[in-house]
Protein backbone atom coordinates (compact mmCIF):
# COMPACT_ATOMS: atom_id res chain seq x y z
CA UNK A 1 0.00 0.00 0.00
CA UNK A 2 1.34 3.23 -0.67
CA UNK A 3 0.51 5.67 1.84
CA UNK A 4 1.34 9.02 -0.17
CA UNK A 5 -0.73 8.14 -2.91
CA UNK A 6 -3.49 7.45 -0.24
CA UNK A 7 -2.89 10.73 1.68
CA UNK A 8 -3.02 12.63 -1.50
CA UNK A 9 -6.65 11.12 -2.54
CA UNK A 10 -7.61 11.87 1.04
CA UNK A 11 -6.48 15.52 0.70
CA UNK A 12 -8.30 16.16 -2.40
CA UNK A 13 -11.71 14.23 -1.24
CA UNK A 14 -11.42 16.37 1.71
CA UNK A 15 -10.65 19.43 -0.57
CA UNK A 16 -13.69 19.04 -3.11
CA UNK A 17 -15.91 18.45 0.36
CA UNK A 18 -14.82 22.10 1.26
CA UNK A 19 -15.35 23.64 -1.55
CA UNK A 20 -18.84 21.88 -1.97
CA UNK A 21 -19.88 22.02 1.39
CA UNK A 22 -21.97 25.16 3.01
CA UNK A 23 -19.87 27.85 4.89
CA UNK A 24 -20.64 26.45 8.34
CA UNK A 25 -19.38 22.82 7.44
CA UNK A 26 -16.13 23.85 6.28
CA UNK A 27 -14.34 23.87 9.50
CA UNK A 28 -15.54 20.57 10.14
CA UNK A 29 -14.39 20.05 6.18
CA UNK A 30 -10.97 21.03 7.39
CA UNK A 31 -11.12 18.42 10.74
CA UNK A 32 -11.80 15.81 9.14
CA UNK A 33 -8.77 16.75 6.77
CA UNK A 34 -6.69 16.79 10.02
CA UNK A 35 -7.48 13.09 11.23
CA UNK A 36 -7.34 11.37 8.16
CA UNK A 37 -3.91 12.77 7.39
CA UNK A 38 -2.68 11.45 11.18
CA UNK A 39 -4.30 8.19 10.96
CA UNK A 40 -3.14 7.52 7.81
CA UNK A 41 0.48 8.94 9.31
CA UNK A 42 -0.30 6.52 12.41
CA UNK A 43 -1.10 3.32 10.31
CA UNK A 44 2.12 3.86 8.03
CA UNK A 45 4.48 4.43 10.87
CA UNK A 46 2.36 1.21 12.56
CA UNK A 47 2.76 -1.11 9.38
CA UNK A 48 6.41 0.12 9.58
CA UNK A 49 6.82 -1.27 12.61
CA UNK A 50 5.02 -4.41 11.82
CA UNK A 51 7.72 -5.03 9.24
CA UNK A 52 10.81 -4.39 11.38
CA UNK A 53 9.17 -6.47 14.05
CA UNK A 54 8.17 -9.32 11.42
CA UNK A 55 12.15 -9.07 10.66
CA UNK A 56 13.13 -9.02 13.93
CA UNK A 57 11.00 -11.89 14.45
CA UNK A 58 12.48 -14.20 11.22
CA UNK A 59 15.97 -13.54 12.46
CA UNK A 60 15.07 -14.52 16.33
CA UNK A 61 13.80 -17.47 14.82
CA UNK A 62 16.70 -18.67 12.78
CA UNK A 63 19.03 -17.50 16.19
CA UNK A 64 16.65 -20.15 18.09
CA UNK A 65 16.59 -22.83 15.45
CA UNK A 66 20.51 -22.74 15.45
CA UNK A 67 20.68 -22.82 18.93
CA UNK A 68 18.85 -25.82 19.21
CA UNK A 69 20.91 -27.62 17.09
CA UNK A 70 23.80 -26.13 19.00
CA UNK A 71 22.51 -27.58 22.10
CA UNK A 72 21.07 -30.73 20.26
CA UNK A 73 25.28 -31.63 19.14
CA UNK A 74 26.36 -30.32 23.14
CA UNK A 75 24.58 -33.09 24.37
CA UNK A 76 25.05 -35.67 21.74
CA UNK A 77 28.70 -34.98 22.48
CA UNK A 78 27.69 -35.04 26.05
CA UNK A 79 26.20 -38.69 25.53
CA UNK A 80 29.13 -39.94 24.26
CA UNK A 81 31.13 -42.79 25.84
CA UNK A 82 32.91 -45.87 24.77
CA UNK A 83 29.60 -47.25 24.19
CA UNK A 84 28.14 -44.93 21.55
CA UNK A 85 31.29 -43.43 19.88
CA UNK A 86 35.28 -44.22 19.21
CA UNK A 87 36.18 -42.86 22.36
CA UNK A 88 37.71 -45.48 24.50
CA UNK A 89 36.53 -47.13 27.73
CA UNK A 90 39.83 -45.28 29.33
CA UNK A 91 38.00 -41.75 28.48
CA UNK A 92 34.39 -42.78 30.61
CA UNK A 93 35.78 -41.92 33.96
CA UNK A 94 33.58 -42.50 36.48
CA UNK A 95 30.64 -42.38 33.70
CA UNK A 96 31.05 -46.17 32.69
CA UNK A 97 28.66 -47.18 30.32
CA UNK A 98 24.98 -49.04 31.71
CA UNK A 99 25.81 -53.05 31.59
CA UNK A 100 22.03 -52.95 29.17
CA UNK A 101 24.34 -51.00 26.40
CA UNK A 102 26.31 -53.39 25.68
CA UNK A 103 26.85 -54.91 22.18
CA UNK A 104 26.64 -57.99 23.43
CA UNK A 105 23.09 -59.75 22.78
CA UNK A 106 21.79 -62.25 25.39
CA UNK A 107 21.98 -66.08 24.82
CA UNK A 108 19.73 -67.08 27.93
CA UNK A 109 22.66 -69.71 28.47
CA UNK A 110 23.81 -69.61 32.15
CA UNK A 111 27.03 -68.25 32.72
CA UNK A 112 30.44 -70.58 33.24
CA UNK A 113 31.56 -73.08 31.00
CA UNK A 114 28.87 -74.36 28.38
CA UNK A 115 27.41 -78.71 28.50
CA UNK A 116 30.32 -80.08 26.54
CA UNK A 117 33.27 -77.75 27.12
CA UNK A 118 36.56 -78.85 27.17
CA UNK A 119 37.89 -77.83 30.25
CA UNK A 120 41.48 -76.44 30.92
CA UNK A 121 43.12 -77.44 33.90
CA UNK A 122 46.58 -76.51 35.38
CA UNK A 123 49.94 -78.75 34.46
CA UNK A 124 53.22 -79.34 35.70
CA UNK A 125 55.71 -77.45 34.05
CA UNK A 126 58.13 -80.26 34.82
CA UNK A 127 58.84 -83.00 36.85
CA UNK A 128 59.23 -82.10 40.58
CA UNK A 129 62.36 -80.32 42.02
CA UNK A 130 61.86 -81.09 45.66
CA UNK A 131 59.70 -83.32 47.36
CA UNK A 132 58.12 -83.19 50.81
CA UNK A 133 57.03 -85.95 52.65
CA UNK A 134 54.40 -85.31 55.40
CA UNK A 135 54.03 -88.39 58.38
CA UNK A 136 51.41 -89.04 60.89
CA UNK A 137 51.97 -86.74 63.65
CA UNK A 138 52.16 -89.65 65.94
CA UNK A 139 55.07 -91.28 64.19
CA UNK A 140 56.80 -88.14 64.46
CA UNK A 141 58.14 -89.06 67.74
CA UNK A 142 57.74 -92.26 68.04
CA UNK A 143 61.06 -94.04 68.69
CA UNK A 144 60.98 -96.47 65.96
CA UNK A 145 60.69 -94.17 62.82
CA UNK A 146 64.19 -94.64 61.88
CA UNK A 147 63.45 -98.24 61.22
CA UNK A 148 60.60 -97.62 60.11
CA UNK A 149 61.70 -95.16 57.59
CA UNK A 150 64.86 -97.67 56.39
CA UNK A 151 62.38 -100.43 56.07
CA UNK A 152 60.77 -98.94 52.86
CA UNK A 153 57.32 -101.20 53.09
CA UNK A 154 55.85 -99.36 56.55
CA UNK A 155 54.56 -96.49 54.79
CA UNK A 156 53.37 -95.68 51.27
CA UNK A 157 51.65 -92.56 49.57
CA UNK A 158 48.17 -92.73 49.26
CA UNK A 159 47.59 -89.11 47.54
CA UNK A 160 49.56 -86.61 45.85
CA UNK A 161 49.70 -82.76 45.63
CA UNK A 162 51.67 -80.02 44.16
CA UNK A 163 52.58 -76.35 44.67
CA UNK A 164 54.22 -74.51 41.87
CA UNK A 165 56.31 -71.77 43.22
CA UNK A 166 58.04 -69.17 41.16
CA UNK A 167 62.41 -68.93 42.18
CA UNK A 168 63.99 -65.85 41.74
CA UNK A 169 67.47 -65.84 42.11
CA UNK A 170 71.22 -64.28 41.24
CA UNK A 171 73.33 -66.57 39.53
CA UNK A 172 76.86 -64.75 39.77
CA UNK A 173 79.63 -66.83 36.74
CA UNK A 174 82.86 -66.02 37.82
CA UNK A 175 85.27 -66.07 34.88
CA UNK A 176 89.14 -67.16 35.35
CA UNK A 177 91.89 -67.50 32.76
CA UNK A 178 94.77 -69.64 33.45
CA UNK A 179 97.75 -70.36 31.93
CA UNK A 180 100.14 -72.92 32.04
CA UNK A 181 103.37 -72.29 34.25
CA UNK A 182 105.04 -75.81 33.35
CA UNK A 183 104.31 -77.57 30.11
CA UNK A 184 105.75 -80.74 29.60
CA UNK A 185 105.33 -79.99 25.59
CA UNK A 186 107.79 -77.27 25.99
CA UNK A 187 105.03 -73.70 25.57
CA UNK A 188 106.02 -70.89 27.20
CA UNK A 189 103.02 -68.75 26.24
CA UNK A 190 99.56 -70.75 26.94
CA UNK A 191 97.22 -68.66 28.40
CA UNK A 192 93.52 -68.95 28.29
CA UNK A 193 91.04 -65.79 26.81
CA UNK A 194 87.54 -64.61 28.24
CA UNK A 195 84.84 -64.95 25.74
CA UNK A 196 83.61 -62.76 23.40
CA UNK A 197 80.68 -61.61 25.08
CA UNK A 198 82.93 -60.92 28.37
CA UNK A 199 84.21 -57.62 28.67
CA UNK A 200 84.21 -55.97 31.79
CA UNK A 201 85.38 -56.60 35.21
CA UNK A 202 81.77 -57.31 36.45
CA UNK A 203 78.77 -56.88 33.98
CA UNK A 204 75.09 -58.33 34.10
CA UNK A 205 74.18 -60.31 31.28
CA UNK A 206 72.03 -61.18 28.58
CA UNK A 207 68.91 -62.52 31.53
CA UNK A 208 69.15 -59.03 32.50
CA UNK A 209 68.54 -57.48 28.65
CA UNK A 210 66.01 -59.44 28.63
CA UNK A 211 64.11 -58.93 31.61
CA UNK A 212 64.73 -55.09 31.15
CA UNK A 213 63.65 -55.10 27.23
CA UNK A 214 60.30 -57.18 28.17
CA UNK A 215 59.64 -54.99 30.67
CA UNK A 216 60.13 -52.07 28.84
CA UNK A 217 58.03 -53.08 25.48
CA UNK A 218 55.43 -55.83 26.38
CA UNK A 219 55.42 -54.58 29.70
CA UNK A 220 55.27 -50.75 29.25
CA UNK A 221 57.06 -50.03 32.47
CA UNK A 222 59.29 -46.82 32.68
CA UNK A 223 63.28 -47.27 32.70
CA UNK A 224 62.96 -46.01 36.67
CA UNK A 225 60.02 -48.89 37.41
CA UNK A 226 62.19 -51.58 35.72
CA UNK A 227 65.15 -49.77 38.19
CA UNK A 228 63.32 -50.70 41.31
CA UNK A 229 62.08 -53.90 40.45
CA UNK A 230 64.70 -55.76 39.41
CA UNK A 231 66.74 -54.15 42.48
CA UNK A 232 63.62 -55.53 44.23
CA UNK A 233 63.67 -59.24 43.25
CA UNK A 234 67.43 -59.61 42.26
CA UNK A 235 69.52 -56.66 44.88
CA UNK A 236 71.36 -55.81 41.47
CA UNK A 237 71.07 -51.67 41.25
CA UNK A 238 70.79 -51.04 37.23
CA UNK A 239 71.12 -47.42 36.25
CA UNK A 240 68.59 -45.31 33.95
CA UNK A 241 71.28 -45.26 31.22
CA UNK A 242 72.00 -49.33 31.40
CA UNK A 243 68.65 -50.18 31.32
CA UNK A 244 68.58 -47.86 27.83
CA UNK A 245 71.56 -49.26 26.50
CA UNK A 246 70.06 -52.89 26.73
CA UNK A 247 66.86 -51.73 25.54
CA UNK A 248 68.05 -50.68 22.55
CA UNK A 249 70.13 -53.60 22.48
CA UNK A 250 66.93 -55.77 22.24
CA UNK A 251 65.96 -53.85 19.27
CA UNK A 252 68.47 -54.04 17.24
CA UNK A 253 68.40 -57.96 17.96
CA UNK A 254 64.36 -57.90 16.97
CA UNK A 255 65.16 -55.52 13.81
CA UNK A 256 65.63 -57.98 11.14
CA UNK A 257 62.35 -59.90 12.90
CA UNK A 258 59.91 -56.41 12.68
CA UNK A 259 61.03 -55.66 9.67
CA UNK A 260 59.95 -59.15 8.44
CA UNK A 261 56.58 -58.66 10.13
CA UNK A 262 56.17 -55.15 8.46
CA UNK A 263 56.71 -56.88 4.77
CA UNK A 264 53.90 -59.69 5.73
CA UNK A 265 51.52 -57.26 6.58
CA UNK A 266 52.28 -55.10 3.37
CA UNK A 267 51.69 -58.53 0.87
CA UNK A 268 48.50 -59.80 2.96
CA UNK A 269 44.71 -58.93 1.22
CA UNK A 270 43.67 -57.18 4.41
CA UNK A 271 44.94 -55.33 7.17
CA UNK A 272 43.53 -53.37 10.39
CA UNK A 273 44.99 -49.77 11.12
CA UNK A 274 44.24 -47.54 14.20
CA UNK A 275 46.27 -45.01 16.38
CA UNK A 276 45.79 -44.57 20.02
CA UNK A 277 47.31 -42.03 21.95
CA UNK A 278 50.10 -42.44 24.04
CA UNK A 279 52.31 -40.48 26.42
CA UNK A 280 55.78 -40.09 26.06
CA UNK A 281 58.34 -37.70 28.31
CA UNK A 282 55.56 -36.36 29.38
CA UNK A 283 53.29 -35.19 25.96
CA UNK A 284 50.82 -37.30 24.29
CA UNK A 285 52.02 -39.40 21.29
CA UNK A 286 50.33 -42.12 18.78
CA UNK A 287 51.09 -45.28 18.41
CA UNK A 288 49.84 -46.34 14.87
CA UNK A 289 49.19 -50.19 14.27
CA UNK A 290 48.84 -51.86 11.12
CA UNK A 291 47.86 -55.79 11.83
CA UNK A 292 45.98 -58.58 11.12
CA UNK A 293 45.30 -62.18 12.50
CA UNK A 294 48.74 -63.13 12.34
CA UNK A 295 50.83 -59.97 12.55
CA UNK A 296 51.17 -57.01 14.82
CA UNK A 297 53.63 -53.64 13.50
CA UNK A 298 53.15 -50.82 16.46
CA UNK A 299 55.09 -47.36 15.51
CA UNK A 300 54.87 -44.07 17.90
CA UNK A 301 54.41 -40.90 16.17
CA UNK A 302 54.31 -37.26 17.33
CA UNK A 303 51.48 -37.15 14.95
CA UNK A 304 48.07 -38.86 14.96
CA UNK A 305 47.52 -37.82 10.77
CA UNK A 306 48.02 -38.79 7.80
CA UNK A 307 52.12 -37.82 8.45
CA UNK A 308 51.94 -40.50 11.45
CA UNK A 309 50.53 -43.03 9.40
CA UNK A 310 52.52 -43.14 6.82
CA UNK A 311 55.34 -43.23 9.18
CA UNK A 312 54.27 -46.89 9.98
CA UNK A 313 54.91 -47.37 6.53
CA UNK A 314 52.96 -50.53 5.95
CA UNK A 315 49.82 -48.31 4.11
CA UNK A 316 52.14 -46.16 1.75
CA UNK A 317 52.94 -50.01 0.20
CA UNK A 318 49.39 -51.57 0.56
CA UNK A 319 47.23 -53.07 -1.88
CA UNK A 320 44.57 -54.74 -0.30
CA UNK A 321 41.53 -53.87 1.47
CA UNK A 322 42.10 -51.08 5.35
CA UNK A 323 39.75 -51.90 7.71
CA UNK A 324 39.61 -48.80 9.70
CA UNK A 325 37.68 -46.44 12.39
CA UNK A 326 36.76 -43.93 9.32
CA UNK A 327 39.28 -41.56 11.24
CA UNK A 328 39.32 -38.86 8.14
CA UNK A 329 43.48 -39.38 7.40
CA UNK A 330 42.64 -43.07 5.85
CA UNK A 331 40.76 -41.76 3.22
CA UNK A 332 43.38 -39.76 2.10
CA UNK A 333 45.32 -43.47 0.72
CA UNK A 334 43.48 -44.20 -2.58
CA UNK A 335 46.14 -46.86 -3.37
CA UNK A 336 43.84 -48.99 -1.11
CA UNK A 337 40.11 -50.70 -1.02
CA UNK A 338 38.59 -49.22 2.53
CA UNK A 339 36.38 -50.81 4.53
CA UNK A 340 34.72 -49.38 8.17
CA UNK A 341 35.16 -51.37 11.25
CA UNK A 342 31.32 -52.85 12.11
CA UNK A 343 32.30 -51.90 15.73
CA UNK A 344 32.62 -47.99 15.14
CA UNK A 345 29.59 -48.40 13.21
CA UNK A 346 27.67 -49.87 15.47
CA UNK A 347 28.47 -47.33 18.21
CA UNK A 348 27.43 -44.52 15.66
CA UNK A 349 24.20 -46.25 14.91
CA UNK A 350 23.95 -46.81 18.71
CA UNK A 351 24.55 -42.61 19.46
CA UNK A 352 21.93 -41.82 16.64
CA UNK A 353 19.33 -43.94 18.03
CA UNK A 354 19.82 -42.80 21.43
CA UNK A 355 20.09 -38.79 20.48
CA UNK A 356 17.99 -39.04 17.64
CA UNK A 357 14.78 -41.49 18.38
CA UNK A 358 13.04 -40.46 15.51
CA UNK A 359 15.71 -42.31 13.59
CA UNK A 360 14.18 -45.34 13.46
CA UNK A 361 16.04 -46.41 10.24
CA UNK A 362 19.36 -46.38 13.06
CA UNK A 363 18.24 -49.25 14.95
CA UNK A 364 17.02 -51.69 12.14
CA UNK A 365 20.10 -50.75 10.18
CA UNK A 366 22.53 -52.19 13.64
CA UNK A 367 19.90 -54.94 13.83
CA UNK A 368 21.07 -55.90 10.31
CA UNK A 369 24.49 -55.33 10.70
CA UNK A 370 24.30 -57.96 13.97
CA UNK A 371 22.13 -60.47 11.86
CA UNK A 372 24.56 -60.94 9.00
CA UNK A 373 27.18 -61.27 11.61
CA UNK A 374 25.61 -64.09 13.66
CA UNK A 375 24.49 -65.42 10.19
CA UNK A 376 28.74 -65.61 9.13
Amino acid sequence: MDFNELKENAEQICKELKDKAPADLSALALSLSAIIKMMITMVSGLMEQNEKQATTNSNLLGTIKDLQETIKELQRKLNMDSHNSSKPPSSDGYKKAKKDRSLREKTGRKTGGQKGHKGVNMKLPHEPDEVKIHLPEKCKTCPYLSSCTANGHVFECTEKRYVVEAVIKTNVIEHQIVKALDCPCGEVKLKGEFPENVKGYIQYGDSFTAISGLLSTFGAVSTERIQTLIDGMFNVSLSEGTICSMIKKCALKVKPVVQKIRECLIDSDVVNFDETGVRVEGSTQWVHNSSNEKYTYLTVNQKRGKIGIEDNGVITKFKGTAVHDCWGSYWKFDNVSHAVCCVHLLRELISISENNPSHIWANRLKNLLLTMKSAK
